[in-house]
């Protein structure tokens, strides 16, 4: 979808650009145009400040603009201005611009490589500096083809700019199309390459001021502190837009926060436009309590995101005037903006789009169009964007698309009222562990603690995550590392922690006030190069075996402390010199599940052991993990938590306990066939999504929907964006969609005694959907949520008014081995546990045994059985972390496939959604459970085959050596299949057969879906089979989405 302007459109002139800006120079002759404000040159001097008028300001362009013409000076010739802000920055700028002159503004901070590559890519052929610029802007003149230096006062080989005053006034006619000329060439900051000229017309300006007048009501009655740099494009378009609305303009050459309050209380400056820094300044610095800053009434700020608590601390220190922020860039200008009413300003926001200006939100994967509260790029279309970028076709191309639209590279999304959200830049963004983490979203918090002074957060590279987040912090006040590491932890997803920090002096920033994320990024990579250049991983194992050999009981006790210890510091991806306590619970230690099992791999592949996963998740310690480890090297063999069938059956059958409590609390009277509230529980995974799209389609009812969240807003923006991702999102649904805040795991769902009888009495009809599918963790990791939340859910239906259940199962239900070989149907009672391996199937057998009970004491309930879900049979789109796209992903990796289970049954995941919801209608399906397999599954040999037909190298072998060779091959993250090492190569010691073993023979159990099919007639809903044209949906999707590559045949 496209957003535009809530403002209404506006007439846009054809005008140049000084015709405009000076407009009003007549009428205000006599009022200050520019004031020059504190600058090292005027301190030392001890003279006044400088005052411009409006008068003298157009007097001044007019002279220096015929002494350019007489020195050759014509339309489509470039001036450099490489100079900080003065007043005559403005003079110099229009002097060239009236003679259809275009103006390239250089950084005063570029090196004299960096100025020459300007001067010869713009092909400049005058510069204006300053005298301390003078000699580094010789050398650079040296290597171009520019004719003759110019300077603000005297220096040596420059000729000063009072003799370009001295002019006439007398200016040739010159025909400017303000569409189509260009005036001013700011340059890219480079961060993907050699910086790069922007091209802008009169025209781009223009229609940028007239698109803000109504957001930023300038007037002649405004004072404005020219801090931004002028050769910034928003210094640029701040300056000209002020003095064509008659406000007076303090310059300033370089920010100092002390001579900036000063300038605001001597001159009362009413407005300021300024950077992220500078509010964090205004708002933490004591030394602004010593000026007066009542004059002051709006600040905007741009450049980059302010945080919600940055704002709150600037408002609370200086409550009299409104904080705003503005959203552009170089190439669009101004784009959105917020306007001066406190009531219109939504904290955070950008604003909403400037008039004439047009806004897409696209998917960074499939480049499709989103809707409202959906991350992705902004794309912007408008007059005031450049033409495009300076003798670099292929760079413009690859920036605006053949329709027009320029791509932002940042992420963003827009609220129900039109207001966008700025979320990062798209290749700043840290991938971790399959997590986007966006460092601005961990700057904010970092600000909010009360020692830290300032903060940049980078990507660090890492072996096992691919990317962590590294903090440099600056510190007002005394803190150690882990204080603030920790205090982090609690603010946000565990995902999300901070994993490395370092304390800096600074942290870099351009003269616009950006930070310079680049400069530290890349610091850190060299940083973690130099640690890892030395290493030699095979030769240190191999001397580390020998030392654990050769040593005494003690000793190696020792050694495996400080080895377990440096795997964790690697793995949590932490400094080395952080202490770790071998005595806290490892389940204290931020470890994610992923992490859990990198852990398990890394130790086990080392030392040649097999530590229980269960060791990472309880109580026990570095320390305990030590004394396994030396059990286990002592004996020369594995020892396994796993227990026989035989007891692990008992084990699940004692499990079976459902609180005497949940009991109806009134007998059931019908089912109600068109509900009003519908409680479902899962919307944030994959067939959740789907499910919760068909309640919406299919049914008039409100769907309250259980997921972890801080607040109400960002747990529907979680749906919302579930929702997105599968391009199954539509704005209809949001009045529908109430999220209920809480947690599966937790009594009474998380939710108070108070709120779970409300829910109670509100809901018709519950949709039980969510589980924790985990093929590594043991039973108890998954009980809290797979048994005991089921349980919960049982107590919610039986509370205040009998609600139907509908339980979303699965047929892994029948792993155990009395079912191999045999026809299980749907009215085959589920009796057998024994042999059971998995602990996901064993918590979903449990709680269906639970769902069984509830249906004994009164409570309706339906179980719906799925197979593996696959992806949307027309769109193909599928929850690519799941285990059978990484199971396809890996095995292409490795070149190799094998028979993971005797066939491949895969559902779609709409042919699931629409039979659950289409049952659950039909007032005979109560008490009875269904088989939502697929009828027409397929072979892995098929698959194989299939891959191969897309031109992939890879081979069909039995499953002993494709366990070989996923052992010697996948011992690092970049395979999928990485995570899911026990899951494969998991032995138990009395049978010897692995987890995934049972599956490969014909010893399957054969799930009947015939009752089911049955069910479905006259629905029109049918089980797509799984073959090619199915397979060509999903790989086409892993195509378009960039998670797999095609190769051609």
């Amino acid at each position: 979808m496209i957003f535009r302007s809530p403002y209404p459109d506006i007439s846009i002139p054809e005008q140049p650009l000084t015709e405009f800006v000076l407009q009003r120079a007549v009428e205000l002759a006599q009022k200050p145009a520019l004031i020059e404000g504190h600058s090292d040159c005027a301190e030392r001097s001890g003279k006044a400040e400088r005052i411009v008028t409006y008068g003298e300001l157009a007097d001044s362009i007019r002279r220096v603009a015929s002494s350019l013409a007489a020195r050759g000076f014509s339309k489509g010739d470039v001036f450099a201005i490489y100079s900080p802000n003065i007043p005559e920055y403005a003079i110099a700028f229009h002097a060239a611009a009236t003679l259809g002159g275009i103006v390239t503004t250089v950084n005063p901070s570029y090196t004299v490589e960096e100025l020459a590559y300007q001067l010869n890519d713009a092909g400049v052929k005058y510069l204006l500096t300053i005298p301390d610029l003078v000699t580094q802007a010789l050398k650079a003149v040296g290597q171009s083809k520019v004719k003759e230096v110019f300077v603000f006062g005297e220096a040596d080989g420059a000729t000063s700019f009072s003799v370009l005053l001295e002019g006439s006034g007398e200016i040739p006619k010159v025909h400017i199309n303000p569409q189509e000329d260009l005036v001013a060439l700011p340059y890219s900051s480079g961060t993907t390459g050699m910086p790069k000229g922007v091209m802008h017309t009169h025209y781009s300006f223009v229609a940028n001021f007239h698109q803000f007048q109504n957001c930023e009501p300038v007037s002649e009655a405004d004072a404005i502190i020219g801090v931004l740099p002028f050769f910034h494009a928003y210094g640029m378009v701040m300056l000209n837009y002020s003095l064509a609305c008659g406000a007076t303009v303090v310059t300033m050459p370089r920010f100092d926060l002390e001579a900036f309050v000063s300038l605001i209380e001597k001159h009362k400056i009413t407005r300021i436009h300024i950077v992220p820094p500078i509010l964090l300044a205004l708002a933490k610095q004591p030394i602004v309590d010593k000026y007066n800053l009542s004059s002051l009434r709006v600040l905007t700020s741009g450049a980059a995101p302010l945080s919600d608590q940055l704002i709150k601390e600037c408002q609370q220190r200086l409550p009299n005037f409104v904080v705003k922020q503005a959203y552009g860039t170089s190439e669009t200008f101004v784009t959105t903006y917020t306007p001066d009413e406190r009531d219109k300003i939504k904290p955070g926001s950008v604003g909403q789009c400037l008039s004439h200006v047009e806004c897409q939100i696209v998917d960074v994967d499939t480049q499709q169009p989103l809707g409202f509260n959906q991350p992705g790029e902004l794309w912007v279309r408008g007059p005031q964007m450049m033409k495009g970028y300076l003798n670099n076709p292929d760079a413009t191309a690859n920036t605006i698309d053949r329709d027009g639209w320029y791509h932002t590279g940042d992420i963003v999304y827009v609220d129900d009222d039109g207001y966008f959200y700025i979320v990062d830049r798209i290749k700043e963004l840290i991938k971790c562990n399959g997590y986007a983490i966006a460092p601005a979203e961990l700057e904010a918090v970092l600000l909010s603690h009360p020692a830290v002074a300032d903060a940049c957060v980078v990507k660090s590279p890492h072996p096992s995550s691919g990317e962590v987040p590294k903090a440099f912090v600056v510190l007002k006040a005394a803190a150690t590392p882990q204080q603030i590491m920790e205090f982090v932890a609690g603010k946000v997803a565990p995902q999300k922690t901070i994993r490395r920090l370092e304390f800096v002096d600074k942290i870099p920033k351009s003269p616009a006030g950006k930070i310079l994320r680049r400069i530290l990024a890349q610091q850190e990579l060299t940083n973690i190069k130099a640690a890892s250049s030395d290493e030699q991983p095979l030769q240190l194992q191999l001397e580390f075996l020998q030392k654990l050999d050769d040593a005494s009981l003690g000793q190696r006790q020792e050694l495996l402390i400080a080895y377990v210890r440096e795997q964790f510091v690697k793995v949590l991806g932490i400094d080395s010199s952080q202490n770790l306590d071998t005595e806290k619970p490892l389940s204290e230690l931020r470890l994610d599940s992923l992490m859990n099992i990198d852990l398990k791999n890394r130790i086990d592949t080392e030392l040649g052991v097999d530590i229980p996963i269960e060791m990472f998740l309880g109580s026990s310690n570095i320390n305990q993990l030590v004394n396994l480890l030396l059990q286990q090297l002592a004996a020369k063999n594995t020892i396994t938590s796993q227990k026989s069938s035989a007891q692990l059956a008992t084990d699940l059958n004692s499990e079976i306990v459902l609180d005497s409590t949940i009991l109806p609390e009134y007998p059931f009277e019908s089912i109600i066939t068109e509900p009003t509230a519908i409680f479902l529980t899962g919307t944030t995974g994959f067939l959740g999504a789907f499910l919760l799209q068909e309640l919406l389609l299919k049914t008039q009812a409100n769907v309250y929907c259980l997921v972890r969240s801080t607040d109400a807003e960002s747990g529907k923006k979680r749906i919302q964006n579930n929702l997105g991702s599968y391009g199954i999102w539509n704005d209809d649904f949001a009045e529908r969609v109430i999220p209920v805040l809480g947690d599966l795991s937790q009594p009474l769902l998380g939710l108070s005694s108070q709120d779970f009888q409300k829910m109670s009495s509100i809901i018709d009809v519950i949709y039980h959907n969510a589980a924790w599918i985990n093929y590594v963790y043991p039973y108890s990791a998954l009980k809290p949520t797979n048994v005991l939340g089921t349980q919960e859910i049982l107590r919610l239906a039986s509370r205040v008014k009998i609600k139907p259940v509908h339980y979303i199962s699965t047929i892994a239900v029948f792993e155990s081995s009395a079912y191999w070989g045999k026809v299980v149907t749907e009215s085959d009672q589920l009796t057998h546990s024994e042999g059971m391996k998995l602990a996901y199937s064993q918590s979903k057998w449990v709680a269906e045994k639970l769902v069984m009970i509830a249906r004994d004491r009164g409570i309706p309930v339906s179980i719906y059985r799925p197979p593996f879900i696959s992806g949307h049979s027309q769109t193909g789109a599928w929850y690519k972390d799941d285990v059978i796209c990484r199971t396809i992903k890996g095995c292409i990796q490795m070149g190799s496939m094998t028979d993971i289970t005797d066939r491949l049954d895969l559902a779609p995941v709409d042919y699931l959604s629409q039979s659950i919801v289409y049952l659950s209608k039909q007032k005979n399906s109560l008490g009875k459970a269904f088989h939502l397999n697929n009828p027409q599954p397929i072979s892995w040999r098929e698959l194989t085959d299939f891959i191969c037909s897309l031109g992939y190298e890879i081979e069909h072998i039995a499953y002993k050596d494709w366990q070989i060779q996923l052992n010697n091959s996948v011992r690092t993250r970049e395979n999928p299949l990485y995570h899911l090492l026990p899951f494969y190569q998991k032995q138990l010691p009395q049978e010897k057969v692995g987890v995934t073993e049972q599956y490969q023979h014909s010893t399957d159990p054969k799930i009947s879906c015939l009752a089911t099919q049955n069910a479905l007639n006259g629905s029109s809903i049918v089980c797509p089979p799984v073959n090619y044209q199915l397979l060509n949906t999903y790989f086409s999707y892993f195509a378009r989405s960039g998670w797999l590559d095609l190769v051609p045949k």
